[in-house]
């Protein structure tokens, strides 16, 4: 007897393919709701990106899930178990989508593990949902797999013919030329620094499109500086998906104060390592000057392009991408240029990688984008060089501020013939032999002799201004963009971006401003709370803070019940006593200060909440 549960496996996979590719037209049907966050299009290039970039998701999202049931059809065909399986996960992709959009609606991120966990454990304080509105949900849960059964039965029916494969198989060829198609054309626009199309990408739900700008360049397939500066001349045309700054900023320059701005920014620097031995010329600084230092003092990031970010936006670096993908300056450098302030920029790493050339400084003509040298500690005497240059040349009375950026600690890097002022020292990193049980400190001690290194370097800058007499009108500004771990939790964490605990995010802070105390702050403050500062006191801005930052004055007291620290794929809302991390597949995990999660521990609404309303605060319409 034949077993009528039992299909040949061509119709079963024939059957699969038709209804996948039937699945991804309904998925992309319902993914057309985030045109509305799109819009308005000016072009005809911005629609052909939208439209064919949703489907190729659809299209990239459906057969991911297609794949490891076509192999488990392969190893066993039968009918009664496949079909509804396939039904059921297709109407849950379906119905995940449709609540999605109104996720997104309301709150311009895309649903996720975290936010499903938000809506089941926090009762009514974050997601309030009405009987009506379950009702909704459950209607809709009931239409789709109605739908799904209907579509499985048509195509059971009426793709049973031996040459339906092939058409299945043109049909799933057009989807993989379709996300060829819509995954070059954002090759070449983040190339070519075309934010038409790049400002769609956060709309797109689970979306991670490819980059080759490296490739793009070498052949000459783009001008990127042309590109570039013609971004900059119609940023405000495709400025759509941001509300930044919230109110227009009212300064008064005819009251700021006369002063230059000088940010000396020192990759990789911990909290921990200042002081009269790691950092001579810096103390001697602060015993020479009135220095405030803020000693609880954290990043916005645990990496180069959040703790930047942060420090510049005074924004959580989550919305990166939004600035990136407009390329809007920060309101800070807005500012200052209307000011009629010279901007520059002396990084020895490269301000197009991260793409500080597109965000940070997207406003900058003629921006320097990288120094010379082999080794990082060339790279910065070569920056230091350069600035000194800059200041030899620049006019006496022209107001300028500059960012001065060095990676020598971040590479634990020095001159070969530099004093090995610590001792053990390690003369070379070998990260493939980092664990647990390797010692860490003549690792450490090469690190703090980098830092030594640096800190040499800042003495001539600081003995350049005092002989150009510079210190009665120039603030001063010396930080870092994140830390530096060395397993001090026994956790195998060694560098950075990594996790989020104090050795990889608290950073050192100080500030001299001519005519103010010397003081220590003892209270908890971030990198967004710069910009706040700057704007209202050097700036003399009357807008509230939260018009255009997320942070605080630097000086307000008390300590925060909550800081947003991010990387590059993730962040955090780190707290006294925890650190809950966000993860974009989804899942969340709360942990303690030591990185360990903590057994049991729950979401706690209010301040996911409050962490929430500002990440998305500056990008609802």
């Amino acid at each position: 007897m034949v077993n009528k549960q039992v299909l040949p496996r061509p119709q079963l996979l024939r059957w699969l393919a038709w209804f996948t590719f039937i699945n991804i037209v309904v998925l992309f049907i319902i993914s057309l709701r985030f045109l509305i966050y799109m819009l308005p299009f000016e072009s005809g290039i911005e629609w052909a990106y939208a439209l064919t970039t949703l489907f190729a998701q659809m299209g990239i999202l459906a057969i991911l899930l297609t794949i490891p049931l076509s192999v488990g059809i392969s190893l066993f065909p039968n009918k009664k178990l496949w079909i509804p399986l396939i039904i059921l996960l297709f109407a849950i992709a379906q119905l995940t989508l449709i609540i999605n959009t109104f996720v997104y609606a309301q709150f311009r991120f895309h649903i996720s593990g975290f936010v499903i966990d938000l809506i089941l454990d926090a009762g009514g304080e974050v997601f309030a949902f009405s009987w009506f509105t379950w009702l909704v949900i459950s209607v809709i849960a009931l239409m789709t797999i109605g739908i799904e059964i209907l579509l499985a039965s048509i195509i059971l029916r009426h793709f049973k013919q031996a040459n339906s494969i092939i058409k299945a198989r043109y049909a799933l060829i057009s989807t993989l030329v379709i996300i060829f198609a819509s995954q070059s054309l954002h090759v070449w626009a983040d190339a070519s620094y075309d934010n038409r199309i790049t400002r769609l990408t956060p709309h797109i739900p689970y979306y991670h499109p490819i980059t080759a700008k490296g490739l793009m360049r070498k052949y000459g397939l783009v001008d990127t500086k042309i590109q570039r500066e013609q971004r900059r001349i119609n940023l405000s045309t495709h400025s759509r998906i941001l509300n930044y700054p919230l109110q227009a900023m009212q300064c008064k320059p005819e009251q700021q104060q006369a002063l230059n701005l000088v940010v000396i920014m020192i990759d990789s620097w911990r909290y921990d390592v200042l002081g009269k031995v790691e950092t001579p010329m810096l103390y001697q600084f602060m015993q020479d000057h009135p220095v405030q230092q803020f000693k609880q003092h954290h990043s916005g990031g645990n990496s180069t392009r959040t703790g930047v970010f942060s420090l510049f936006y005074g924004l959580p670096a989550t919305y990166w991408q939004h600035m990136y993908g407009n390329q809007t300056a920060p309101v800070l450098i807005n500012e200052l240029q209307k000011n009629n302030t010279e901007i520059t920029a002396f990084s020895s790493a490269t301000l197009a990688r991260p793409s500080f050339d597109r965000t940070v400084f997207s406003k900058i003509s003629n921006l320097r984008l990288a120094s010379d040298g082999d080794e990082p500690w060339k790279r910065d005497e070569h920056t230091l060089k350069d600035w000194f240059t800059f200041l030899d040349n620049k006019k006496d009375n022209a107001h300028f501020f500059s960012f001065i950026f060095l990676d020598a600690v971040h590479g634990n890097n020095m001159p070969p013939d530099y004093p090995k002022v610590f001792q053990p020292f390690l003369e070379r990193v070998d990260h493939i032999s980092l664990n647990n049980n390797y010692d860490p400190k003549p690792f450490f001690n090469r690190y703090k002799t980098s830092v030594h290194y640096v800190d040499s370097l800042l003495g001539k800058v600081f003995a350049d201004l005092k002989q150009r007499k510079l210190y009665d009108n120039t603030i001063v500004i010396v930080t870092s963009d994140h830390g530096q771990e060395f397993n001090e939790n026994d956790l195998n964490y060694w560098g950075h971006g990594s996790n989020f605990t104090s050795y990889q995010t608290q950073v050192p802070f100080l500030m001299y401003w001519p005519g103010q105390e010397a003081k220590q702050y003892e209270h908890k403050t971030s990198h967004l709370d710069v910009v706040p500062t700057l704007m209202t006191d050097l700036l003399n801005c009357d807008n509230p803070i939260s018009d255009y930052a997320s942070g605080e004055h630097l000086k307000k007291p008390g300590n925060r019940d909550w800081l947003i620290i991010a990387s590059y794929v993730n962040y955090a809302i780190v707290q006294d006593d925890r650190i809950t991390v966000s993860y974009p597949t989804g899942h969340y995990d709360i942990l303690g200060l030591d990185n360990r999660i903590i057994k049991d521990a729950k979401l706690r609404p209010a301040i996911v909440k409050q962490a929430l309303n500002e990440m998305v605060k500056f990008s609802r319409p």
